[in-house]
Order: C-alpha cells, then sequence, then structure tokens
C-alpha cells in the first residue's frame, strides 16, 4: 500500500541553512572554476593538515600482540579456512548463489505498460529513501533535511520501508535534532507530516510500483543487496526510475545488469552501483584525470591512489561482508559486463591491478619533505574500487592500457604492519566457518547500529591523493577530501547527491538520454562531482610535469 501524508513545506531553519555552506549562493560558474587546475607549487595536501585530523599511531605493543596470535592463525585459522573454501568450490557451484539463502527470482514477470510510465519531470518526488529505517538510511534522511530542509520545494523527498512504526521513528528522530525552536517555526507535528511515507517490502513484487512509479530516483540502502534489492532493480528498470546504491555485491550487480541491461536502455533508467564510499572517490578521481590528460591528446596509463582513512564499521556491512565470504551471493556471468563498452563490444583496453599496492612497504608522500616519510598498506576497498575503474575505462571507450596502484598510508611501520596483518587476519576469520559463526552470532554488531555520530563527524576523514600518468609522459597529482567518517555520515551524503544528480540535473549529465547500467563517473559525470563539492567535498588538481 501506498501511504501520501500531505502536509505543508518548510525550509530549512537558519542553523540549517548555515549547514548548507554555499550550496544556495554559489553558482555552477564558480564550481567550474573549482575544477581549474591548481598552480603547481599548491600544496594539496594542506585541506587535510589544516582539518586536524590525522591516521592514528598505534603503539608497538599493538604489533606484538598480533605477533602473538600469528602461530595460532597461521595452524589453525588459515588452513581450515582455505581447506573449507577449496571444498565448497569444488562441490557446491550453483547460479545464482551456492543455495545456503534463498535467492529472489531475477524477474519477478510483472508485466509494465507504457501508460503505467509516468514521465519522470511529472513525478511527485525527486527522491526516495529506500530503507530508510537502516543506518545508512537514516544518515541519508539527516543529509536531506540538513541540506535542503523538511520538504521546502527545492527537494521534493519521501521515504520507505517496510514499518510505519519505524519510519515514524526516523521522522521524530530527525525532527528532534533539526527542529527550530523559535515561535514562528512550524510545530512538530507540521514538520512530521511534511515527510511522506512509503509502505513497501522490496520481496514482494506487487507492492514495488508504488516506490518506484511517482519518484524520478530510488536511493537504496537495503543491503544485503543480494537480499532485498533485486526487485528494486527490476522495477526502476521497467518503470524508467533512476536506481542509486551503496552495494559492493558485484557479482549480484553484474547479475542484475545481464538481466536488466535492455529494459533500462528502453526506458531511460540509470542504474548505478558503488554510489557511497566505494567507489565514488576514486571512481571520480580517475575520471577527471582522465579527463584532463586527454586534453593533451593523450591517454591515462598508469594511477596510483594514496588513502589517508579513518572511520568505523556497522552492523549491516560486516553481515555483508560475512555473506559474500561464505559464498551466499551470486555468482558472476560467465560473459563480465564490466569489460564491455557501452556499444556492448569488449574493451580493447585492459586494465591491470598492480600487486605491489598489497605489501607494506616505505613511501615517499608527495605532501612531505621526507625521503620516505610514510607506509603504505592494504586497503580494505581497494579490489572493489580496481573493478569500478575497469568499468569505467571501458565504459568511457579507453584506447590505452591502464595500471591501477592503490594503498592507505600510515605514518609509521607498526601502524602500517598492523593495519595490512589484520586486514589479512580479519578476513580469513570469515572464511573459516567456526570462526565466522562465532563473530556473526557473538561478536559483530547488530544490523541497524553503527559508529558514534562525534566519532563520525569530528575524527573520521578520507583523503585520496592520487598521481596520473599520461601516454606522452605529462604528470598530474590531485587530492579528494571528506571531512567526515566515509564509509557511513559521507557515504549517505555521496548516494543522497548522487539520486538528486539524476533526478534534478538529467540535461547535465554525459550521454543525455541514455538508459542502462552504469559507474557513478560515467553516468553522472561533473554534475555529480560539482553537487558533492557544494555540499562539503573538497577537490584540487594540479599539473607537475
Amino acid at each position: 500500500s501506498l501511504l501520501l501524508v500531505k502536509g505543508p513545506h518548510f525550509a530549512p531553519s537558519k542553523s540549517t541553512s548555515q549547514a548548507m555552506m554555499s550550496a544556495s549562493t554559489s553558482n555552477n560558474d564558480d564550481y567550474d572554476r573549482m575544477l581549474d587546475l591548481k598552480p603547481p607549487s599548491e600544496n594539496l595536501h594542506a585541506i587535510v593538515e589544516e582539518s586536524n585530523r590525522q591516521v592514528v599511531e598505534l603503539p608497538f605493543v599493538a604489533l606484538i600482540g598480533l605477533a602473538a596470535v600469528l602461530p595460532i592463525w597461521s595452524t589453525c585459522v588459515l588452513p581450515l579456512a582455505i581447506v573449507w573454501q577449496i571444498g565448497k568450490f569444488a562441490i557446491t557451484q550453483k547460479l545464482p548463489g551456492d543455495g545456503t539463502i534463498p535467492v529472489p527470482k531475477l524477474d519477478s514477470g510483472y508485466v509494465v505498460k507504457d501508460d503505467d510510465i509516468i514521465p519522470r519531470p511529472k513525478r511527485k518526488y525527486d527522491v526516495v529513501i529506500m530503507g530508510a529505517t537502516g543506518f545508512t538510511g537514516k544518515l541519508c534522511v539527516r543529509h536531506l533535511v540538513k541540506t535542503y530542509g523538511f520538504n521546502n520545494g527545492t527537494v521534493k523527498w519521501a521515504i520507505a520501508g517496510r514499518s510505519q512504526k519505524k519510519l515514524d521513528q526516523v521522522k521524530n528522530d530527525i525532527i528532534a535534532e533539526f527542529e527550530n525552536g523559535n515561535n514562528n517555526a512550524p510545530s512538530k507535528q507540521e514538520l512530521f507530516d511534511s515527510i511522506d511515507t512509503i509502505i513497501v517490502d522490496s520481496k514482494v513484487p506487487a507492492m514495488m510500483p508504488n516506490l518506484v512509479r511517482d519518484t524520478r530516483a530510488v536511493v537504496c540502502t537495503v543491503g544485503p543487496f543480494c537480499m532485498y534489492s533485486c526487485h528494486v532493480v527490476e522495477f526502476c528498470a521497467k518503470f524508467g526510475t533512476h536506481y542509486v546504491d551503496i552495494s559492493a555485491e558485484l557479482d549480484w550487480f553484474r547479475n542484475m545488469m545481464v538481466t536488466w541491461q535492455s529494459t533500462a536502455k528502453k526506458t531511460g533508467a540509470r542504474l548505478m552501483t558503488l554510489c557511497g564510499c566505494d567507489s565514488v572517490p576514486w571512481d571520480l578521481t580517475v575520471m577527471r584525470l582522465c579527463d584532463e590528460i586527454k586534453k593533451n591528446d593523450e591517454e591515462l596509463v598508469s594511477v596510483t591512489c594514496l588513502d589517508e582513512f579513518v572511520g568505523g564499521i556497522s552492523g549491516g556491512t560486516l553481515l555483508t561482508a560475512s555473506m559474500m565470504t561464505s559464498g551466499q551471493t551470486f555468482v558472476a556471468p560467465t560473459d563480465d559486463p564490466f569489460v564491455k563498452t557501452i556499444q556492448g563490444s569488449k574493451s580493447m583496453a585492459k586494465t591491470t591491478n598492480d600487486p605491489l599496492s598489497y605489501l607494506v612497504t616505505p613511501v615517499k608522500a608527495p605532501w612531505n619533505d621526507a625521503a620516505t616519510s610514510m607506509w603504505k598498506h592494504p586497503f580494505v576497498m581497494a579490489a572493489v574500487n580496481y573493478d569500478a575503474v575497469t568499468w569505467s575505462q571501458a565504459l568511457r571507450g579507453a584506447k590505452a592500457p591502464l595500471t591501477y596502484s592503490e594503498s592507505c598510508v600510515s605514518p609509521n611501520f607498526v601502524t602500517a604492519m598492523c593495519n595490512g596483518l589484520g586486514l589479512m587476519m580479519g578476513i580469513s576469520l570469515l572464511f573459516n566457518p567456526i570462526t565466522a559463526y562465532l563473530l556473526k552470532n557473538f561478536v559483530f554488531p547488530k544490523p541497524g547500529t553503527g559508529p558514534d555520530m562525534d566519532e563520525m563527524q569530528h575524527k573520521s576523514f578520507l583523503a585520496v591523493y592520487a598521481k596520473g600518468v599520461g601516454s606522452k609522459g605529462s604528470v598530474y597529482e590531485s587530492m579528494m577530501h571528506f571531512p567526515g567518517d566515509a564509509g557511513y555520515l559521507e557515504t549517505s551524503r555521496m548516494i543522497t547527491e548522487a539520486g538528486l544528480t539524476l533526478a534534478l540535473e538529467e540535461d547535465k549529465l554525459p550521454l543525455l538520454k541514455e538508459g542502462g547500467f552504469f559507474t557513478p563517473s560515467v553516468g553522472m559525470g561533473d554534475a555529480f562531482l560539482k553537487r558533492l563539492m557544494k555540499t562539503g567535498t573538497w577537490y584540487g588538481m594540479k599539473k607537475v610535469k
């Protein structure tokens, strides 16, 4: 059923308007200039240094602790994990998934007639937040109210989920945080009534038209996506509704792409995954390097990313990771759609992942004069970001092979080694059936919970330095900075702004009127980056050679 609570529309309070930064007063020309090259002498890392946030140095005792458990891990945990995974691969190969969880049919069989489709410009909502009662979904609602107000006419939005009670609680929580206490301000009830709610269960196909039919874009935060978002993708494709999510379940999305690509092309729907911390910063970074280097009649042939990252993790993310490592997701289609051009042919320009980026080694930080100022180590999302870059390179029709390298950087050897070993051990614990069961049932936080708001706002950050090399030898450096927790607080901003880019700026998008499955950079381009810059992201690039 569809519940629409009609009510007055309210602008943000004074404090909320201040939080909107320059978004309401700056024009696109200002942000065109912000994308211009910086002087070669400018320190792009200054934005990080001025924020007074940095990667925390771990004490030497942390490395001693890891070394103490290393024999147990290497003789008990790791061998069982390897044997278990080899056995599963040899015995259970089913499509889609491995049969351990119920996987919805890829096509519900629901037939959409042309008369059922409302032209996007005439739809009631710009965006609907699907999964608004989850941890990241609530943050998306928070970003909308903080930046654009309680449905003040600038942005028309609604929230969706299975439980009216939980949706009402989200509304009450947001009102409690952002209401204005002035006597002339709207009452709590008026604010409550201004937020429309849509009751929908994503596993029930008959309810899906209520979600997608009257909105330009769906912002989907319902994970694990292989379990809860198959029909959301299906009905967005069928109704011509744009779709964005924050999934890193790429084999699931490959299956969605193979199944619904032709439908989306017909209806004009743009469907995009990886619209959060994985992999917007890196996807947009490579896009900007490509665009700038092409001005010199060159092709981008090498990208090196160094990430500074401080952030937390939520129960939903850990549940998804547990499912993926235990094989409870889709198996990739044989014909990989991520290496195909927009025309559907296989890309001739191969993207290669630099294996040395997974080692713990000293590195010369370009923003530091010391010879070896930092240490690099593997980043948990680097493999997913590599897939995103590979797909984008294929879609944009790259003509030259690209070598991609990405690592996290830490201030010293102890911190880098602890992070590198900790990541390797953590992944193997999820691949081991015994330790995975113990972690999932007794250690991991519950889905719907996540990092503390104070930690996300005041202690976390993400900074991505990149060095791009052109085919004729030109060299560019760039920096992209997110001032909060990239995995959740900033991810909610990224995906919400992605939905608004598709909903409000169709005339500024690359590949006008082209429907289908895209990466964020290819499907939204500079229009998306500018919205991020207007709402808190800093970006700069300079030519060094």
